[in-house]
């Protein structure tokens, strides 16, 4: 049966840390933080769950920070994950579905992530935001959000790594026969 790791970087994330890793702790067998200089609780809670923090001083890019967080994971599969998202409850059957029906030839799956506003109207990624009727517990208080699809669920391969100074997932091409 394939596992699933959870890859993060964070800094002073301790306020979503929590729910963000109990959002996942029933599905993943592994989570790695790459913790960039937190003066919070955010290593306090990661412990907590068990993670392997991996202490990484922020370089100002985000590659190298995604990719030490990838480093000691030993699991089939990488979830990445930011402190202040959590996965949806459906993703709770869903992320093993998909793991459990991929081919060899599938390197990985791009998922739909959700961001909150506190106004009625904004633009993200130039797609304007919806009004708010999720009952999430920290969602219930936006008024609007936007959604949007990232490759956030990968095959760990030496191959596969990010790159760039922002949030670029290399897949080689090699995982698309």
């Amino acid at each position: 049966m394939a596992t699933v790791g959870l890859s993060m970087i964070v800094k002073n994330g301790g306020a979503d840390l929590r729910a963000c890793l109990g959002s996942v702790r029933s599905i993943v067998e592994q989570i790695v933080i790459a913790d960039t200089g937190s003066t919070d609780n955010t290593v306090d809670i990661a412990r907590e769950f068990g993670a392997i923090v991996v202490d990484f001083p922020w370089t100002d890019h985000y590659a190298e920070a995604r990719n030490a967080a990838l480093e000691p994971l030993t699991t089939d599969w990488v979830l990445v994950l930011d402190a202040d998202e959590e996965l949806a409850p459906e993703g709770l059957t869903g992320v093993p579905d998909l793991i459990h029906a991929t081919g060899e030839s599938v390197g990985g799956y791009r998922l739909t992530i959700r961001n909150y506003f506190s106004v009625s109207v904004a633009s993200m990624l130039g797609v304007l935001s919806r009004a708010n009727d999720d009952l999430f517990e920290r969602a219930k208080a936006a008024r609007s959000y936007s959604d949007y699809c990232l490759c956030r669920l990968f095959r760990r391969h030496p191959k596969i790594n990010f790159a760039g100074r922002v949030h670029d997932l290399g897949l080689p091409d090699v995982l698309y026969q």
